[in-house]
């Protein structure tokens, strides 16, 4: 065997701590770290410019400071006449970082944690400048990563009087994986041809493993403390971003061996690229404050992206993960073909917020999680793609999922009296937009075999969302508490299989088997929201109680979901011509929101209870399997055209909201309360065949 192996394997391990404790008047306590692989701390450029490291007048460009692993046979010649030849290239970076705060004083306490981490990564696995490749068994091509990043960023604050502190933890994480042959000839005699770009576990690698045994990419933890006798704030947020260009291909060939297949397999040419990043973030924030007359504040943040732009909500930039073969007017013949994407990235967050105090409690979790991502399958521009015994299979994946608690509680308590006030507050907001597609455009491709095109998502979002607040006041005193929570959730796709433009001199054929194209949609949002507020008052003159708990959600699937062919001949010998367009989304909505009020007065009592619950959920889907654009599609010996849309979407939701109001006077006492649900569910599909 013949084996080209770039490896890079760096590793960031810190530790990073800042105290300050006095008996004193005040302590602050700050620990910070800023860490890079890849990049340039002066420029933290969340872009790769376009780059050939190849080429002298890119030298000195920004991005010449990321880190690189690249494998490349370039303008040479390389045979393998009893074995296999691999051009490999792989990195797996770490960054494992603690950072910890603490701060502490008779009067004030204050601490503050920041963890800033950055990865970016460009991997390259090719064959390029008219190169030729020769082997008896197989010959890999192949680009993997497997970036980690595991970072903790948590404080402490004490005072006296007062305690305040916050912990921020910001992961940054890019890469772009390439494997490809391009403008040159590859010749596996009786083995594979196998070209494979991934994150996460790839077809092909270097021998290096990465040591560490995680499922994710990032794992973030932020969560801050506080405490003191009259304020305690404590606030937390994670910020965490990847976003990766994958892409595999074989393109650029013409005809450059007159007496032979430019491109040939005795077995498969395989074509795949792959990303499977994962994100697990916590955040939380809890503050505690415990003398008469005192205010706890406890907030937390999560700002989570795969793929888009945490500083531009509009930015349309999604992660890309592609599979081709391009511009092939030469000859490519293996005994099958197979041509994959397959994305699975997911955001697993929990967000928490919790306060107690003597006097006003507030605590609050807002979670923010976005999925953008390209799934792209195809063969563009070629000519002469042929099998000798087995299957044309193109296919594009997706399987993107959100899972997200958010929760915020606030608990105040009175004992002497007075105002008791507590506020638990929790927000979510999920979106996946994403475009899977298999297709053929401006091509000609036979297959010895059958023929299938198949764009599949299946894309989830799971959310929990609770707000809780208790308030207790206790001798003559009035007791509030708000409870609410609520959760935006919206998955949008298009899924897409096709053949287009392959018309005229151009034909897909299948000699021996069918040709189907799919596409297929099953997207799931599965949302459920509570809120809670209980306010007790008791005393021996007056007392008075007030609680208010409202839950909403709103969640909505709008995809397009088409399989056609458009503008093209196609053509199956001795099978099925076979499209369709299969959507089956899914909505579970629940909605609860819950109030109890009870007060107690030796003279007079009065309690006020108010519950809500919502949801309004919509699925706008458009479903179409058509033959259009003066195409020519014929089945000969056998066989007929078939074309079939469905759509089995489905919305299940329940809401409800209960409200208990108690009051007790010796000489009068009066109570209220109010419940209300509802909920509004729409299915507006087009389905059409």
């Amino acid at each position: 065997d013949i084996t080209f192996a770039t490896i890079d394997d760096p590793e960031i391990d810190s530790f990073a701590a800042g105290g300050g404790f006095t008996g004193g008047s005040g302590g602050v306590g700050v620990g910070f770290s800023y860490k890079y692989i890849g990049g340039d701390p002066g420029n933290p450029s969340r872009d790769f410019e376009d780059y050939d490291p190849n080429h002298p007048s890119q030298h000195g460009k920004a991005s010449a400071n990321i880190g690189k692993a690249l494998a490349n046979v370039n303008a040479s010649t390389v045979t393998s006449t009893g074995g296999s030849v691999s051009i490999l290239a792989g990195t797996t970076p770490k960054i494992i970082n603690a950072t910890i705060a603490g701060g502490g004083g008779s009067t004030v306490g204050i601490s503050g944690a920041v963890s800033i981490n950055f990865i970016r990564s460009l991997v390259e696995g090719t064959v390029t400048g008219g190169s030729s490749i020769t082997a008896n068994n197989s010959v890999k091509v192949g680009a993997s990563a497997t970036p980690i990043m595991i970072t903790i960023a948590g404080n402490v604050s004490v005072g006296g009087t007062a305690g305040l502190g916050a912990a921020v933890a910001v992961n940054d994480m890019q890469s772009k994986i390439t494997a490809k042959v391009d403008g040159s000839m590859v010749k596996a005699t009786t083995g594979d041809i196998i070209v494979d770009a991934a994150i996460g576990k790839a077809a092909v690698r270097p021998w290096l493993e990465t040591d560490m045994r995680v499922d994710a990419q990032i794992w973030s933890f932020a969560v801050s403390g506080a405490g003191a006798s009259t304020a305690a704030i404590a606030a937390s947020g994670s910020l965490n971003w990847i976003r990766n260009t994958v892409e595999a291909s074989i393109s650029n060939v013409g005809n450059i061996d007159g007496s032979a297949d430019e491109i040939s397999a005795g077995g498969k040419v395989s074509v795949t690229a792959s990303d499977a990043s994962t994100l697990n973030a916590l955040a939380g924030g809890f503050a505690v404050a415990i003398t008469p007359g005192s205010v706890g504040i406890g907030a937390a943040l999560a700002y989570n992206y795969l793929g888009g732009s945490p500083e531009n909500s509009s930015n349309e930039d999604n992660n890309s993960v592609k599979a081709s073969i391009s511009n092939i007017t030469g000859q490519l013949k293996a005994g099958s073909i197979e041509v994959k994407s397959s994305y699975t990235g997911s955001i697993n967050n929990l967000t928490i917020g919790g306060a107690g105090a003597a006097t006003v409690a507030i605590g609050g979790a807002v979670s923010i999680n976005n999925i953008r991502n390209t799934s792209d399958a195809g063969i563009t521009g070629s000519t002469g793609i042929s099998t000798t015994s087995g299957n044309v299979a193109i296919q594009a994946t997706d399987t993107s999922t959100i899972r997200a608690l958010a929760g915020g509680v606030g608990i105040a308590v009175a004992p002497g009296g007075g105002v008791a006030a507590a506020v638990g507050v929790s927000v979510g907001t999920n979106n996946i937009t994403n475009t899977t597609k298999a297709h053929i455009d401006s091509s000609s491709v036979t297959s010895a075999a059958g023929l299938s095109l198949t764009a599949d998502a299946k894309q989830k979002i799971q959310v929990l969302t609770v707000g809780g607040a208790v308030a207790a006041a206790a001798g003559d005193g009035l007791a509030i508490s708000a409870g609410g929570s609520g959760s935006g959730n919206k998955i949008d796709n298009d899924v897409l299989a096709y053949i287009s433009n392959s018309g005229g001199a151009k034909e897909i054929k299948a000699n021996n088997g069918s040709i189907t194209i799919t596409a297929k949609d099953e997207s799931t949002i599965e949302a459920a929201s509570g809120a809670i507020a209980v306010s007790v008052a008791a005393g021996s003159t007056v007392a008075a109680a007030a609680s208010i708990g409202i839950s909403a959600a709103t969640n909505k699937v709008t995809n397009t979901v088409q399989a056609y062919i458009d503008a093209s001949k196609v053509t199956a010998t001795s099978g099925d011509v076979y499209l369709q367009a299969i959507e089956n989304a899914t909505i579970k909505a629940l909605a609860m929101g819950g109030a109890v009020g009870v007060s107690a007065g030796g003279l007079g009592a009065a309690t006020l209870s108010i519950a809500g619950a919502g949801s309004g959920n919509t699925i706008t889907n458009t479903v179409q399997a058509s033959i259009k654009g003066t195409s020519t599609v014929s089945t000969v010996t056998s066989g007929s055209v078939k074309l079939a849309a469905s759509d089995t979407s489905t919305i299940v939701a329940d809401s409800g909201g209960v409200a208990v109001s108690v009051a007790a006077g010796g000489v009068g006492a009066a109570g209220a309360s109010f419940g209300a649900s509802a909920s509004e569910n729409k299915i507006t599909n087009t389905v059409q065949a």
